[in-house]
């Protein structure tokens, strides 16, 4: 499912950003590693809170683990992934 989504993503952020566009080993290799990063970003984000709770001794979190990954995954989206596909992986 990860990759599924990752290869599509790198198609249609091709798209919107460049239109057509040469596909070099330098750039699938800066692509590979900002979507690995950002992949390390989200887990350790989740990994944190899910310390945060269980340290507090939250007995709601198994309702809200999704809501919270869904929050997490918006969060690195628009604080990551688009501006560095736009300002650097997808740059003219």
């Amino acid at each position: 499912g990860l990759f599924a989504s990752y290869f599509l993503d790198f198609f249609i952020q091709q798209k919107i950003f460049m239109k057509n566009i040469k596909i070099t080993k330098k750039f699938l290799s800066l692509y590979i590693s900002t979507s690995v990063i950002a992949i390390f970003i989200s887990h350790s984000l989740f990994v944190h809170i899910k310390q945060y709770i269980k340290k507090n001794n939250n007995k709601k979190w198994n309702k809200y683990v999704n809501i919270i990954r869904i929050n997490i995954s918006i969060f690195v989206y628009i604080f990551y992934h688009y501006p560095i596909y736009k300002w650097l992986v997808f740059k003219k």
